[in-house]
């Protein structure tokens, strides 16, 4: 009966740590009750919401699937990933926390940049991948508060490359099965918009 008492210390890479109780760091959704926990709230969601939350995505995301035929299925896993596509003109920023430079803490911008396009890759299932939105947020916000270095950044496109289970047929956003990932992709594409950048979603198999 206590369990929720219970706080979890996070250490990143990319930043500070910092504390925050177990509840609010679950995020769990019961589709046939219609509600969620997100950030220690339960909330309950209806049908109408969920239409708009579908439709928002869908028409402010351009999502691409590449016909490149070394990008239909991936066999690489995450680490061996990115370095593979230096061959293919993309410049490999994974690790690089010089890009982005705030305050006594380093922020890993994105894993790979070609032309004025930046992607945060990430492998997983559709449930797994809300860290590569978390992280994309964290960019439009330093941007917002600090739009000097936006013209630095040589930068017009921030793009999720999402690299999912060969088991997920997915041929638009709404198809997602994750509520809580489809509003952090909306929270992202709204961001992303306000300071001028196009959100992009990228989609290969594994």
């Amino acid at each position: 009966d206590q369990v929720l008492s219970i706080r979890v210390k996070t250490f990143r890479e990319d930043s500070k740590s910092h504390t925050d109780s177990l509840k609010k760091l679950l995020e769990f959704t019961i589709e046939d009750q219609r509600v969620f926990l997100q950030n220690g709230r339960w909330t309950r969601f209806n049908e109408s919401y969920t239409e708009w939350l579908d439709e928002s995505i869908d028409t402010s995301i351009e999502m691409e699937i590449p016909a490149d035929p070394d990008l239909v299925d991936i066999s690489a896993n995450e680490t061996d990933f990115n370095p593979t596509m230096a061959v293919k003109g993309y410049v490999v920023n994974d690790k690089d926390f010089t890009i982005l430079l705030l305050k006594g803490y380093t922020v890993e911008a994105w894993d790979l940049k070609k032309g004025k396009t930046a992607y945060a890759v990430k492998f997983g299932t559709a449930q797994k991948v809300g860290y590569a939105c978390d992280q994309a947020i964290n960019v439009c916000e330093i941007i917002r508060n600090e739009p000097s270095k936006r013209a630095k950044l040589d930068l017009d496109t921030y793009c999720l490359w999402l690299i999912l289970d060969r088991s997920i047929n997915l041929t638009k956003l709404s198809g997602l099965k994750s509520i809580i990932l489809k509003q952090k992709l909306d929270d992202w594409a709204r961001r992303s918009r306000e300071i001028g950048i196009k959100p992009q979603v990228r989609i290969c198999l594994l």
